[in-house]
């Protein structure tokens, strides 16, 4: 286990061998050069001054298609122009999610060189009118953006391929209603955005707060349809509203954040991301003291089984068929937010306490291991709930003087404060291979193997050198996929290299029988 309570003390940096980014005055007459604004030079790397990128390549006419699982035609678009390197796979997607505009109309998209463009203009554009660089350096710093996406080295998250250059190539949006909010550095205050396009929304993910009234829950509903609506998610910790075993000022009893879960799902379900046919992306999370643990725990796995029953009925089955559609919680991803003294209270065989959130006086005791055992029967029947180790992540915070990290984006990869987004992007770092191989970098030099056991929710964590196997137990696996040993990979390093085994051939000691993650 970590001790979220123990201090990391970081080792001085070293020296760095990067080239530092060459950054130029602007000049400013009559004013001190201490003050004038400072611009950035490109240069160019990838790109050739004397060809255009969209003339360095050969292209390809094609036919999108996407067809469901009984055959039947969901998406198609003939005559498609698109870079002949390109594989099919990636001609469905960017030709299906990111293709603007009604089939079959002018407006519509029909070449990846519009799309491309429409993103590169618009950003080299924004740069030079924000004094990021010369209008010259602006056309290098488009020419060098066009080629990284053309050749697939790099690509934006979704928000910006379905949003950005919209309203400034295209004048979409510019009778449409408000947007979202954006910085006004001239009042310099946040203000609302006259139309929907033209500060558009470039983040993928986002986490939001939530207070425990009824005014700020369905604020809450609010914000996310907004983010749906642009193809960003969302991820928010339900833990500060009261569970159902607590009582309310005015009488009664509260809702708990199960039934507003309800409410968030529909959300997700009506608005969807982007305006295009995929679900939005939502998470939630709970602590583990939370009156209402063990309803949460057991939500998804109840509405699994619901689903089930109706499938024997003979409804649909499918990614979007009817029995899905008919049970709740189908479109949010659940997160229990575990933390160290709760996963030893389960290692210990002890009772666990779960408290009110207004009062933190004790509501009911309940078994840790059995609600770990729950998790990991959710994990196995549905995917939830997963596993977020509170106290690691409160450990390895990187910016502590601020407030605690309550909860993550949907995917779990960005972790931060609430409240905040993040605009993701991709890279190739194969493409940028030169000349010889590259090393993988594994822990310690030994690359780690990492399965579960089905069946029994036990499993094995196999970490191999040079043919040498050791064996040690682990908690059932979260969403992450990742198995979770007693100890934290570094802590049990010391205790692999005392137990070598002699060498064997690898035939000798895999498992076939069990899925490799």
């Amino acid at each position: 286990m970590i001790d979220a309570r123990e201090e990391v003390m970081a080792p001085a940096p070293p020296k760095s061998r990067r080239r530092t980014a060459v950054v130029t005055a602007g000049r400013i007459k009559g004013k001190d050069m201490s003050t004038a604004k400072t611009s950035l030079r490109i240069e160019r790397v990838f790109s050739d001054a004397k060809v255009k990128p969209f003339d360095q390549i050969e292209w390809d006419r094609r036919t999108a298609e996407i067809t469901d699982d009984a055959g039947k035609v969901i998406f198609k678009q003939e005559n498609v122009e698109v870079p002949k390197s390109w594989s099919l796979l990636a001609t469905k997607v960017v030709v299906s999610k990111y293709f603007y505009g009604e089939q079959n109309t002018s407006e519509r998209e029909t070449s990846v060189r519009q799309l491309i463009h429409r993103i590169s203009r618009t950003i080299a554009d924004w740069g030079a009118k924000d004094g990021y660089f010369s209008k010259a350096e602006g056309e290098i710093f488009y020419d060098e953006l066009t080629w990284l996406c053309l050749n697939q080295y790099g690509a934006f998250n979704s928000p910006v391929w379905f949003n950005v250059g919209l309203y400034h190539q295209y004048g979409i949006g510019k009778n449409s209603g408000r947007g979202n909010w954006y910085y006004n550095h001239k009042a310099q205050e946040a203000e609302r955005a006259a139309t929907q396009y033209e500060y558009p929304q470039g983040s993928a993910c986002f986490i939001q707060s939530v207070e425990d009234n009824m005014e700020d829950i369905m604020r809450l509903a609010h914000s996310e349809a907004m983010l749906f609506k642009y193809g960003s998610g969302t991820g928010t910790d339900l833990s500060p509203l009261r569970s159902a075993r607590e009582k309310l000022s005015g009488g009664g009893r509260p809702s708990g954040p199960m039934s507003f879960l309800k409410v968030y799902d529909q959300v997700a379900n009506v608005v969807k991301s982007g305006g295009k046919t995929r679900r939005a992306a939502k998470m939630n999370t709970l602590r583990d003291w939370h009156g209402d643990i063990e309803e949460f725990i057991d939500a998804k796995q109840k509405e699994e089984k619901k689903a089930w029953a109706l499938i024997e009925q003979g409804y649909d089955g499918s990614y979007n068929g009817d029995a899905y559609g008919s049970v709740m919680y189908q479109n949010e991803n659940l997160s229990v937010r575990a933390s160290d003294e709760f996963m030893q209270a389960a290692l210990a065989g002890k009772e666990w306490q779960t408290r009110a959130v207004t009062t933190s006086k004790p509501l009911e005791k309940k078994d840790a291991a059995t609600l770990l055992y729950k998790i990991a029967e959710g994990t196995w029947i549905c995917g939830d709930p997963g596993m977020q180790y509170d106290g690691a992540i409160q450990k390895w915070h990187t910016c502590k003087g601020t407030e605690p990290i309550h909860s993550t984006n949907p995917c779990s990869e960005y972790v931060f404060l609430n409240n905040t987004a993040c605009n993701l992007a991709s890279l190739n770092l194969m493409k940028f291979k030169r000349g010889r191989q590259v090393r993988r970098r594994t822990v310690q030099g030994r690359r780690a193997h990492l399965y579960h056991r089905a069946g029994n929710y036990r499993g094995q964590c196999e970490l191999s050198d040079e043919g040498n196997r050791r064996e040690f137990a682990y908690f059932p696996y979260a969403r992450s996929r990742l198995c979770q040993p007693r100890l934290a990979l570094h802590e049990l390093w010391p205790a692999v290299r005392q137990r070598r085994r002699p060498r064997t051939r690898r035939s000798d000691h895999l498992d076939y029988d069990r899925p490799r993650l």
